[in-house]
């Protein structure tokens, strides 16, 4: 399969699914074996903080709620800057060698050199992310104090608000994708790499948007209905459950980490077709395929007329 290409909808979801399900079992094995201790331990402190809030409920509490919270805040950064790197090295290892068979050694030995890009990127986002987050955060309290007395302005706001969230996370979310798809392959600065995943999203916004949304979609609806068996189950136990002790909700915590780490690798489809579509955007606007076709057509011609010269002894 073709890495650098432009691709439309259709395209970009059956090349996604195309490649995933021809690289199956290395990707999942990746998976297991690179970000496997990252999604555990957050799929784990997941789990406890579903557990322990289960027993909140009948006043038997796990233990402290922050802990695990913290932890999995900290492994789910983690878990997810691994995800998406082993998708942007998949892509990367078939973009130079479309025959390739890939192995997670090869996916680690990459990802060494690549992880200080990885999580200086994150860096850099969070603190732009901040200072935007702050940013609104005064505008809006500044034009909440001025309107407090208008209780309809502040619902039409608030209207607006929603909308706006609605049309710029899916873009938001690609443009992250795509800014460490750029670093990693360009090794470029974090702000010429924003400013290329910027133009890249701006450039084709409303097809980035479909892209996204709908993959978002199909990702959410797995991942909802996941989450729906959950709750039955919780809500089986609840009912059936007179008095509940820390033994009697352990399975909590078991189908808790399951649907967790589940939902990890759910969401590494979403990375592949979101940056699957960041490689397309790119070769519209680049021509890096394309050039690599032209130049080894080039070489090909080079080594043909070489071929044809006559032996000079």
């Amino acid at each position: 399969m073709e890495i650098y290409k432009e691709r439309n909808f259709s395209e970009v979801f059956s090349d996604s699914f195309g490649f995933i399900r021809q690289n199956f079992k290395s990707i999942l094995l990746s998976f297991l074996i690179i970000a496997g201790p990252f999604v555990f331990i957050r799929a784990f402190s997941a789990s406890y903080i579903l557990a322990n809030s289960f027993g909140n409920i009948y006043g038997n509490s796990l233990g402290t709620f922050s802990i695990g919270s913290i932890i999995s805040l900290i492994f789910g950064v983690l878990s997810y800057l691994i995800i998406l790197g082993i998708v942007a090295e998949y892509y990367f290892i078939k973009a130079e060698n479309p025959d390739a068979d890939i192995n997670y050694q090869d996916i680690i030995q990459r990802l060494k050199k690549d992880f200080g890009i990885l999580f200086s990127t994150f860096l850099y986002t969070l603190l732009l992310s901040l200072l935007v987050g702050l940013a609104f955060g005064i505008v809006f309290f500044v034009f909440g104090m001025l309107l407090a007395g208008v209780p309809i302005v502040g619902a039409i706001l608030m209207f607006f608000l929603v909308i706006g969230l609605f049309i710029i996370v899916p873009n938001l979310s690609f443009l992250v994708v795509a800014l460490y798809m750029i670093r990693l392959k360009d090794r470029k600065s974090f702000s010429d790499a924003l400013s290329i995943a910027y133009n890249l999203t701006m450039e084709n916004y409303w097809q980035t948007w479909v892209v996204v949304f709908v993959a978002m979609l199909l990702v959410s609806v797995i991942i909802g209905v996941s989450s729906f068996i959950l709750g039955i189950l919780i809500a089986v136990q609840a009912f059936n459950t007179a008095s509940v002790s820390t033994d009697s909700f352990s399975w909590v915590s078991i189908v808790g980490f399951f649907i967790e780490f589940v939902t990890q690798f759910i969401q590494m489809i979403l990375i592949f077709i979101t940056m699957l579509w960041a490689f397309s955007l790119y070769e519209k606007k680049f021509a890096v395929g394309m050039q690599q076709k032209l130049n080894e057509i080039g070489n090909t011609e080079s080594d043909s007329n070489n071929d044809d010269q006559p032996l000079i002894i």
